[in-house]
């Protein structure tokens, strides 16, 4: 039946840093208590008019070793307001009152002794959630409560809490409460501390080691040696991350990468516009690592290459080959009009004729009354393709018209 009641309120402390009164039970330490707890609304200029609604919402409070005591709640719970806060960590607890008691039943009979610590705070009223009080009553061992119960190692802690627009809420928990949390103790606080120490010294020594082998590597100008050693550190490095960068750009800085088909198709699918300016002939292209092109009639190639080795890299020049060609004149159709109505023979020079000893096809021929009957006037469409690679970056069209006297006969 071991019980600890918390009255919540804001507390300033004078005792070092994390540091709990001798008094304060080692079984309340280090743990989390849940709850939840309901209050009524503060009264209106003293009427019995309550200001506010009653609430009631989730608590924790958090009992640190290392740290203090402090609780978190959201008063805005019971009406879907986001109002969650905590209280600033009391990590101090000067003593304000000891009040010893001796308790005796209705016969005057001793039924034991409390002794109730309560400690100064010293709450920021400007902020929503703080503590305002906080004591302990610590049952003597063999206190006899009134079930009959005899305690051992009893004490309840009180703590009180800021509610805004409500009355204070007076959290009340016990000693043999089930915590709903543990936390770490200050111990073993500590041996992480050395841990991590220990394990950090050990990280350091390491990475002094490797810096001594990174630069015996860069003493024989091993920069892929001295790239991989630095792989190992287990700290960024910047001075050492900059030289072996220096070093590694200085390795590929007359590197030329020939670029393979795939990427020259992708660079002229991508600059057909541009390309289509490029008069025709065969182009050796050299870009810079920033992707300059020597020619300055060409486009920028955006896909510089990248040589990698382990986290570094060095931008290449690069270089292709271009073959821009021009195909013109190819013709598309061809249209034949004229006002004659009777059949016309057509050669393959395109010559017209009323009657033919050779056996010359009919011409296909459309009717247009506005054309000379005595004439067939030829319609050509053409157009100009030009190409880089084989590709076809530009496409126009252009029409040719003529008109030529018909024949009596072919010869």
């Amino acid at each position: 039946m071991k019980k600890i009641i918390f009255i919540l309120s804001l507390l300033s402390s004078v005792y070092s840093f994390g540091q709990f009164p001798p008094e304060f039970p080692s079984n309340l330490k280090n743990k989390v208590f849940c709850g939840n707890i309901s209050v009524y609304g503060q009264k209106y200029m003293s009427s019995d008019i309550d200001f506010g609604s009653n609430t009631n919402f989730d608590y924790k409070i958090y009992i640190s070793e290392s740290e203090g005591i402090y609780v978190e709640y959201n008063p805005g719970q019971k009406f879907g307001r986001d109002k969650s806060g905590k209280t600033e960590i009391v990590k101090s607890f000067p003593l304000w009152t000891k009040e010893p008691y001796v308790h005796k039943d209705k016969f005057g009979d001793v039924t034991g002794k409390t002794t109730t610590y309560k400690f100064k705070v010293y709450p920021d009223t400007k902020k929503d959630h703080h503590i305002k009080e906080i004591s302990l009553t610590i049952y003597e061992d063999g206190f006899k409560f009134d079930n009959g119960e005899i305690a051992k190692e009893y004490s309840r802690l009180y703590l009180t809490i800021n509610v805004p627009y409500h009355q204070d809420a007076e959290l009340t928990i016990s000693s043999d409460e089930k915590e709903c949390e543990k936390l770490k103790t200050k111990a073993e606080i500590e041996k992480e501390e050395k841990e991590r120490i220990k394990l950090e010294n050990q990280k350091k020594e390491a990475d002094r080691l490797r810096l001594i082998k990174i630069n015996d590597a860069l003493s024989k100008n091993s920069i892929e040696e001295a790239i991989k050693e630095y792989g190992y550190l287990t700290s960024d490095n910047s001075e050492m991350k900059a030289i072996l960068q220096q070093k590694w750009d200085e390795k590929h800085n007359s590197e030329v990468l020939p670029l393979d088909t795939i990427k020259i198709e992708k660079y002229i699918r991508l600059n057909k516009k541009k390309l289509s300016t490029i008069n025709q002939g065969d182009y050796l292209l050299d870009f810079d690592k920033a992707g300059n092109s020597s020619n300055k009639d060409f486009p920028i190639y955006q896909d510089v290459p990248v040589k990698w080795f382990g986290s570094f890299s060095a931008y290449l020049k690069s270089q292709m080959k271009v073959k821009v060609e021009l195909k013109d004149s190819i013709l598309i159709s061809t249209k034949y009009n004229s006002s004659n109505t009777k059949p016309l023979f057509i050669d393959k020079n395109e010559n017209f004729y009323y009657k033919t000893k050779t056996g010359l096809p009919v011409a296909t021929i459309s009717n247009d009354p506005s054309i000379d009957k005595k004439t067939v006037r030829i319609n050509k469409v053409y157009k100009r393709e030009k190409y880089a690679n084989g590709i076809l970056i530009d496409s126009q069209e252009f029409r040719t018209e003529k008109t030529v006297g018909i024949q009596k006969k072919d010869q």
